[in-house]
């Protein structure tokens, strides 16, 4: 197990190459010293608040609503 910086540029290019592709995002957390657990509990939860935000948004209960 590295950190991202610690990791070959050649293989860390690929690894944001394939986050790109993809639309996500990397997050460095450790297990053994917590380092970057609330980062990424953070962002999951930002982006689970965004997908139920767009969802209600396109919902047929917010245009009566909005109506």
């Amino acid at each position: 197990m590295k950190k991202l910086e610690d990791v070959p540029a050649e293989d860390r290019a690929l690894l944001e190459s394939i986050s790109k592709d993809r639309d996500t995002t990397i997050i460095q957390m450790s297990n053994a010293t917590e380092e970057g657990i609330s980062a990424v509990k953070e962002k999951a939860c930002e982006l689970l608040l965004l997908d139920r935000y767009e969802k209600k948004i396109k919902s047929k209960k917010m245009e009566s609503v909005v109506n």
